[in-house]
């Protein structure tokens, strides 16, 4: 059985490999040079998987909302009870997906090297402009880091926690929570490297801030694999506050005024 659990956990992480390995190269070149060929070979293999994979939970889900009925559901018991129910996936599975995953993310990262955490040094690789430095990857990182906190979250869902080797997925969720940190910082150096060379907007405010708030939540999920919190309820809140923040302070204004104060005093490559 804990054979068939890894083969099963290979699934997932070919089918999940197929949406990042894109995204990753994208957001960097040698990475996109190593990864060309052999994603064309791995996407027409598991291009069927995926649709495969797609297409089952959501007619699961349509079954269920037709003939099950959503008032019945609504109740505590009935809810915890679905809960339960759901919770079969084996930890050898989810455990093999995070270490493939995890592979491909530190794979990505010591290829990247010194243009990687140029960005957070405040230097800007040679043959690069500060646009083209902070546009490349920064958009792909976003998606990445949207994923994997879907990845998360759906091994936290359908994860069977009877399993006595359920601690060891925990690790897994700290180790795939800090590689994504790391590349949320790189994202954010990008940003800064880009802010220093052409100033505020109001767009690259809203990026900062979405950054800012995938970080809260990555550091809270983090904290959560040793201490019980409603993590959902104040990544909500958290996301309330900053949109709400958005929306009452006058960013353009402030952006100008920032602007004019770092080209007084030099900030502005």
């Amino acid at each position: 059985p804990e054979m068939k659990a890894v083969a099963l956990g290979f699934g997932i992480a070919a089918v999940l490999l197929c949406i990042l390995l894109p995204l990753l190269s994208g957001a960097d070149a040698g990475f996109e040079m190593l990864t060309g060929n052999l994603y064309l070979a791995f996407s027409g293999i598991f291009g069927g998987l995926l649709a495969f994979y797609l297409i089952l939970p959501c007619s699961a889900w349509m079954e269920q909302l037709l003939t099950g009925g959503i008032a019945v559901m609504a109740e505590s018991g009935m809810l915890k009870k679905t809960k339960n129910q759901i919770q079969i996936l084996p930890v050898p599975a989810a455990v093999t997906t995070f270490v493939l995953i995890c592979g491909v993310y530190i794979l990505f990262i010591g290829l990247q090297g010194s243009y990687l955490f140029s960005a957070l040094a405040g230097k800007l690789p040679e043959a690069f402009t500060y646009a083209e430095y902070a546009r490349r990857g920064f958009f792909e990182l976003c998606q990445v880091s949207v994923w994997n906190l879907c990845i998360l979250i759906m091994s936290d869902l359908f994860t069977s926690r009877k399993d006595k080797q359920f601690m060891c997925l925990k690790g897994m969720n700290v180790c795939l929570s800090v590689l994504t940190l790391l590349l949320i910082t790189t994202a954010i150096g990008k940003m800064f490297l880009y802010i220093s060379a052409y100033g505020l907007t109001a767009y690259r405010i809203l990026s900062l801030t979405f950054m800012l708030w995938l970080t809260i939540i990555f550091v809270g999920w983090i904290i959560r694999q040793w201490r019980t919190f409603p993590l959902a309820r104040i990544s909500i809140l958290t996301g309330a506050v900053l949109y709400t923040l958005l929306c009452v302070l006058p960013v353009s204004s402030l952006c100008r005024y920032y602007n004019l104060w770092a080209q007084t005093h030099g900030f502005l490559h």
